[in-house]
């Protein structure tokens, strides 16, 4: 098959770490990026970090929503019966609402004790769209004999959310104690509602549907 050629969806990566940074006070960036390929898509974000000499506290939310495509052509070849398979399958879906965020605190009240906490997650309430996929079936001379169209229309949505706690204490120079704890809670849905029209050679037009 030739290679399939695909955007990527999602506002951002979950579980990152975010750098620690060695000056005191507030900062702050904003982001707004927009970007037309086949298809429009649009991302902002907001970056707060605030440091002092005990607690460095971090947070970014990002904001992302657009269309994203996905192209492939399939061929496949049968030898013995002498017939080749070609479908196209351009799929898109929308996605208007992808919200992400990582915030985390180190509270450092001594040099002997450290306490790091966060939350990240993604939560996408509606990615959709329909895919419409068409399958020709030739014979040897490349004369069409048979074919197939599938329809699939089809929602979902995902909502993830990890909780991490740390806890240290270092004894001297060469010991510590640390205590760790984390938490994940994964939400998704994936309706579908697939539509297949069959005509085969030599056979009357079927139809085949799946919900899901």
């Amino acid at each position: 098959n030739p290679p399939a050629k695909y955007e990527a969806e999602g506002s951002t990566i979950i579980n990152i770490k975010l750098s620690k940074s060695n000056l005191y006070g507030y900062r702050g960036t904003v982001v707004a990026l927009a970007e037309k390929s086949s298809t429009w898509k649009q991302l902002f974000g907001l970056t707060q970090y605030y440091k002092n000499e005990k607690f460095n506290l971090r947070g970014t939310y990002n904001f992302g929503r657009g269309t994203y495509a996905r192209y492939e052509t399939n061929y496949v070849y049968y030898p013995n019966e002498q017939t080749s398979w070609e479908g196209v399958m351009d799929r898109f879906d929308t996605n208007n609402s992808q919200n992400s965020y990582v915030f985390s605190i180190d509270y450092t009240p001594d040099t002997t004790w450290t306490v790091n906490a966060g939350l990240n997650g993604y939560y996408g309430p509606k990615t959709y769209g329909i895919y419409e996929v068409p399958t020709v079936i030739y014979d040897k001379n490349h004369v069409q004999e048979s074919s197939y169209f599938t329809t699939n229309d089809h929602q979902r949505s995902t909502k993830t959310n990890n909780l991490y706690l740390q806890v240290t204490k270092k004894l001297n120079s060469r010991w510590s104690i640390n205590w760790s704890s984390y938490f994940t809670d994964n939400h998704s849905t994936n309706d579908q509602n697939v539509l297949t029209a069959l005509r085969f050679k030599g056979e009357e037009p079927t139809y085949t549907r799946f919900i899901s």
